[in-house]
């Protein structure tokens, strides 16, 4: 994704680019979430790993164009550690729905 995508950004624009990849994302992850077994499901994680793959390079470029000099490195630094706050907000997120506490009962009760 990411390859294709910063090709594709330089022909038709970055918003452009940015857009389809948060497209093609949202797309497979909603389709990941309804599909019926696990192939199925691979399948749309793995578009959807195209469509992140495609969305960051493509937002570090566009925030190098559009921020001003003498801040786009404390913004660009601001989108990178956001991403990994998303990342382990998620985590957290899914051991709290999925996983079990200390003492190895369900955080979650009634959630298999």
């Amino acid at each position: 994704g990411g390859v294709t995508c910063g090709y594709l950004s330089d022909i038709f624009g970055r918003k452009y680019c940015l857009l389809v990849s948060l497209l093609l994302n949202a797309t497979a992850g909603l389709a990941s979430a309804l599909s019926p077994n696990i192939d199925i499901l691979i399948f749309c994680r793995v578009i959807g790993g195209i469509g992140i793959g495609g969305s960051v390079p493509t937002v570090f470029s566009l925030g190098a164009e559009i921020f001003p000099s003498n801040v786009r490195g404390k913004y660009l630094s601001i989108i990178a550690a956001f991403w990994m706050v998303g990342s382990i907000y998620t985590a957290l997120a899914a051991w709290i729905m999925l996983g079990d506490n200390f003492n190895g009962g369900k955080i979650l009760p009634g959630v298999d």
